[in-house]
């Protein structure tokens, strides 16, 4: 799970043409010297993955929405409000699990010597602060 990062610098860059996106998924594929065919199909993933996080993040923005407008009223409806805590619970769940099936997918792609220094950089990353100065994948 520690990779997840890394993984999402190549497999869900959330828009073409993001400077570090861009310049970390191409500086892995040199590094992990993947071949035509393993990119290709990481490209297709990522595609796919892409379409599925905009839907998931635009539901979760949704679900937001709603449990703020329902806090708001002068007299909150807690049921409505628990099922939309839920509702969000199972969203957070849903792009976890979603991130973690495109990691696995990455890994299955990569031979033992792939892994090995895709783990190298991640670690090395870790070490460095992670994405943009942030400890952990957190941010906290």
């Amino acid at each position: 799970m520690m990779l997840i990062p890394l993984v999402e610098t190549v497999v869900t860059q959330s828009h073409e043409g993001e400077e570090e996106g861009e310049m970390g998924g191409h500086r892995m594929i040199a590094e992990l010297n993947l071949s035509d065919e393993q990119i290709a199909k990481l490209k297709t993933e990522r595609l796919s993955t892409q379409k599925q996080m905009i839907r998931d993040m635009a539901e979760m923005k949704t679900l937001h929405l709603d449990l703020a407008e329902a806090t708001a009223e002068d007299k909150p409806d807690m049921a409505k409000i628990e099922k939309l805590i839920k509702q969000i619970s199972a969203q957070q769940e849903q792009l976890l699990l979603n991130r973690t099936k495109s990691f696995l997918f990455l890994r299955s792609l990569l031979t033992s010597e792939q892994k090995r220094k895709m783990d190298a950089m991640h670690m090395q990353k870790g070490m460095m602060g992670g994405r943009h100065g942030r400890e952990g994948h957190g941010g906290k």
